[in-house]
């Protein structure tokens, strides 16, 4: 009876340590998340670092971008503080993107090298398109919606910008152009995982058209004309992330 109870607490000892022969310890999975979170942590915070040492070089680069020339000016003691902060916060999460999706695939796709090679593959796409989408807000979009904004009965004031909201006008022109550059592989993703179909991408343009204008609202300036011109870019690459998946269907 003894020796019964015995081995059936070895049995158990044995299939506790271990899930099954393909997966590794419960505590070796423990450590492995904790070192990826640990590593993801300081890439950011180097990345964040490294934005903020930047950060006035990067100001300089947004200013470059106004088609007129303009005083910039500041109107709190803390205002080019919190305007170099937020560009650090955007170049650190850019900077440490492809490495902190890379710990995430390596914890989460352990035993499934299909799957983890697919989920690099988005995400080096979606790298790539994300600095598509900084380089199309910075050279297109920007520049663009400076001219009408300010070029509008440009005689009628003196123009001069705070510094503040101008980088935040930037940024926010810039997640949004992140944003809708990032549907396609948002949408190819959505399609690989079964979780919805083209079909249904096609039906749902009513409600994209007011979700993107609402986006354009709440992201941009009050400006009529920069929420019209953003929600036109968004629909343009939702209507390509269709195109894609159709092809992918198919």
């Amino acid at each position: 009876m003894r020796q019964c109870v015995k081995e059936d607490l070895n049995n158990k000892s044995i299939h506790s340590g271990f899930i099954n022969k393909n997966s590794k310890p419960v505590i070796n999975n423990k450590n492995e998340l904790k070192i990826g979170i640990i590593y993801s942590a300081v890439a950011l915070l180097f990345a964040f670092t490294l934005g903020l040492l930047l950060s006035g070089y990067l100001i300089k680069a947004l200013q470059l971008q106004v088609p007129f020339t303009i005083k910039f000016i500041h109107f709190a003691p803390d205002e080019i503080l919190v305007s170099s902060l937020k560009i650090a916060i955007f170049f650190g999460l850019y900077l440490s993107f492809p490495f902190i999706a890379y710990q995430f695939a390596k914890f989460k796709f352990q035993n499934k090298s299909e799957n983890r090679k697919l989920f690099l593959i988005l995400v080096s796409s979606g790298f790539l398109l994300l600095t598509f989408g900084i380089l199309f807000a910075y050279y297109a979009l920007i520049p663009l919606i400076l001219f009408f904004l300010l070029g509008f009965n440009s005689d009628l004031a003196v123009t001069s910008l705070s510094i503040s909201k101008y980088v935040s006008f930037c940024l926010n022109t810039i997640l949004i152009s992140c944003i809708a550059f990032e549907l396609p592989v948002f949408l190819m993703l959505l399609i690989k995982t079964d979780f919805i179909k083209s079909k249904k991408l096609t039906t749902s343009w009513k409600k994209v058209i007011i979700g993107s204008f609402i986006a354009s609202v709440f992201l941009t300036s009050s400006e009529l004309f920069t929420q019209i011109f953003l929600t036109g870019v968004i629909l343009f690459f939702y209507g390509l992330g269709i195109a894609t998946t159709k092809i992918i269907e198919k």
